[in-house]
């Protein structure tokens, strides 16, 4: 290494170094998880962490100081509860892109996991109503004893259809096609059928947005 590119290389691990203890100051042990959204340790929905001996991935959208974190176990599917101070950080935390993960749920939603076809129920609000709505009814007759505490919760968002920015009102045709909504009767057991009318929903496009 020559004189320049080692002067260069101090430089830049000085500046690396002074980063570090920035954020240490500001945010505190930077290997431990935490709650607070703006720390670089706060997990987000998507990211790879470990627990209990395996790599998980973050399900939650929200994390609160003493609730536990809904994960997924990468590998197998299955889903867990961990504390924040269980969380182990990962080099590959962020190998993942969210395509993926969207694609490793509905993989697992087709295998009958209703903790995956909720989780697809929530990634798809305000983006594909249809698509987020039946993914709640497949989830609902796969395991109601899991997610039946929500079926009111469910059907008043099913009419309320509340959109992101830049997504058109949806049509609520579709509603009058499901049981649960018309009848409030559960269909127990016949999650394949809501599954497959999320898959086949039509996709939605974004609109252009002045201002």
């Amino acid at each position: 290494m020559d004189t320049d590119s080692f002067s260069d290389a101090c430089v830049c691990f000085r500046l690396i170094n002074k980063a570090v203890f920035k954020l240490r100051a500001e945010y505190g042990d930077m290997s431990i998880a935490s709650a607070d959204f703006r720390n670089p340790m706060y997990p987000n929905y998507g990211e790879l962490w470990g627990y209990a001996g395996r790599v998980a991935i973050i399900a939650t959208n929200t994390i609160e100081i003493g609730k536990t974190i809904w994960v997924m176990d990468r590998d197998s599917g299955d889903e867990g509860y961990a504390r924040l101070e269980d969380l182990i950080l990962l080099e590959d935390r962020n190998s993942m892109t969210l395509d993926e993960v969207v694609a490793l749920f509905t993989a697992w939603a087709k295998d009958g996991r209703s903790a995956a076809m909720w989780w697809l129920g929530w990634w798809f609000e305000g983006t594909n109503h249809a698509r987020s709505v039946w993914y709640y009814i497949a989830a609902l007759r796969a395991n109601p004893a899991q997610h039946s505490w929500a079926a009111g919760r469910i059907i008043s968002d099913a009419y309320t259809a509340s959109m992101c920015k830049g997504y058109p009102k949806p049509n609520l045709d579709f509603l009058n096609d499901i049981p649960e909504i018309t009848t409030r009767k559960l269909h127990v057991g016949l999650w394949e059928q809501a599954l497959n009318m999320a898959l086949s929903a039509k996709e939605v496009e974004k609109i252009l947005v002045e201002g």
